[in-house]
């Protein structure tokens, strides 16, 4: 888009997002989370937790333990652990079997982890899966404890899709993008569950996608782009006026971080990310870290790493702002502590060297961060830098 045609559609998104924002209630399959009520509450410039803030997400009750063995003694699938639950003496109650879907979270969950899980239902090997761990307390002090991490594979996502639904990143995207990126709606959404689009318009909501004017909104995942399926698209189409706009979203779930000099514990296992800050002297700012793993069997182009996939996803982007696209890696810190995110370059320096070169390139690179509370809440907690 160029010229009056972008201004064009940029003033018609700009009067569409002053209505109401539409924040979907659903109840999610089994085994998945629950999206938080709908409420239209406006974001605080104030990060931290209030009672007048909705959560992005709310996972339910959770149940709070101790891991004690991955790989199961009884089941020995590296996804299945032993876990001692609070409040159960294992004389009398035998160990829970848990799904653990991130293994062992860059080694924030091993032996003796402090984990919080959510029931589940329908039979199968595990009763509970691992939703949360504690992470390492920012300093050695007596008393320290550390944050809630979220440590499911599926919360970067879901959680992704609420920020950009409910329009939470408009001010860091305002100078990229030649519109405001909602609120929006997810169609989604609603091909996948009839019940849910039933909910919906029950409740009096706008229908799918969201317009104004003629300039068509919508949210979608999953979709195949170039050589790579992306994890967003947004697409904007003023059918009228034959302008049209896509931005695509990938989105890295981040769970390790650095940590104070002198507090770092031993690896228990090669691939644990336990990596000390460098001590310039400031005072220590914890910073977030990606990827994390071992450098073990991955190849990009022609060189060892941590996870092609994560550096084929950045080359994607890059290639993709050829088609008029707008490209965005999207960090998701999935813990309150950190205060930056960079490429850990410790782990996989080609990550870093890509990074770099993309985001040098006009791939735009954000990074949020969220908080959990121990009653499986997850809240919006502010934007951080990513340091490339």
């Amino acid at each position: 888009m160029r010229g009056g045609s972008s201004a064009y559609i940029l003033l018609l998104f700009l009067a569409n997002c002053n209505r109401s924002s539409t924040l979907l209630c659903t109840k999610m399959p089994r085994r998945s989370i629950r999206i938080a009520a709908a409420k239209n509450e406006a974001v605080s410039d104030d990060t931290s937790i209030s009672q007048e803030m909705t959560p992005l997400l709310r996972l339910g009750r959770l149940v709070k333990g101790r891991m004690v063995k991955r790989p199961s003694v009884t089941v020995r699938s590296p996804y299945v652990a032993d876990v001692a639950l609070d409040g159960c003496s294992t004389e009398d109650v035998p160990l829970a079997l848990a799904h653990a879907p991130a293994l062992d979270v860059g080694g924030q969950c091993i032996e003796g982890s402090e984990v919080h899980l959510l029931p589940r239902s329908g039979g199968g090997k595990t009763s509970h899966s691992v939703e949360l761990v504690r992470g390492a307390p920012l300093d050695d002090r007596p008393g320290s404890t550390g944050v809630l991490v979220g440590a499911h594979p599926r919360l970067g996502e879901s959680i992704a899709n609420e920020l950009l639904m409910r329009g939470y990143l408009k001010d860091e995207l305002r100078n990229v993008l030649p519109v405001e990126v909602g609120p929006v709606t997810n169609l989604d959404d609603d091909r996948r569950s009839p019940k849910k689009k039933k909910a919906r318009l029950e409740a009096g909501h706008d229908s799918l996608p969201s317009s104004h004017n003629g300039v068509k909104i919508n949210l979608r995942r999953e979709v195949v782009m170039g050589d790579s399926r992306v994890d967003f698209l947004m697409n904007l189409d003023d059918t009228e006026n034959k302008v049209s706009h896509r931005i695509v979203f990938e989105v890295k779930n981040v769970v390790c971080c650095d940590l104070k000099p002198g507090t770092a514990p031993a690896k228990a296992k090669p691939g644990h990310c336990v990596i000390e800050a460098t001590d310039s002297g400031d005072g220590y700012a914890r910073t977030a870290l990606f990827p994390w793993g071992r450098v073990r069997g991955q190849e990009f182009e022609g060189s060892k790493v941590v996870s092609e996939r994560a550096c084929k996803h950045l080359r994607n982007l890059h290639h993709l702002m050829a088609e008029d696209c707008t490209p965005v890696v999207l960090f998701i810190v999935n813990r309150s502590d950190c205060e930056s995110i960079r490429a850990c370059h410790e782990k996989c320096p080609v990550f870093a060297s890509v990074l770099s070169e993309v985001v040098a390139a006009g791939v735009k690179a954000v990074g949020v961060r969220v908080r959990w509370t121990e009653e499986g809440d997850c809240y919006f907690d502010g934007l951080i830098p990513v340091l490339v």
